[in-house]
């Protein structure tokens, strides 16, 4: 009789934790997700040797493949395909 006893106490206590794990309540709303900021780019003007432009490209952040302004180098992505510019450039951010 007592094996029993404590077989109904622990199937008691088994059954209080189950009716606890299971509410009533409904799940919390999603968390609200920050609006993302708008995209920005970058206005790429292009400079002869004698500081005249010689080009200007509009372009995404991440059309920007490579910057080295030290040497004078940049490599952009335009319409897909890729370009390398080596000289005077200003590079604006929008």
């Amino acid at each position: 009789m007592l094996r029993y006893r404590r077989l109904i106490v622990v199937w008691l206590v088994c059954l209080t934790g189950l009716a606890a794990c299971v509410s009533n309540n409904p799940p919390a709303p999603a968390p609200v997700q920050p609006t993302p900021a708008p995209l920005h780019g970058y206005h790429i003007t292009l400079y002869d040797q004698n500081g005249n432009a010689t080009g200007r490209y509009d372009v995404g952040p991440s059309d920007i493949v490579r910057d080295d302004p030290l040497r004078q180098d940049i490599w952009f992505r335009v319409g897909g395909q890729e370009k390398h510019f080596h000289g005077s450039y200003q590079k604006e951010r929008y």
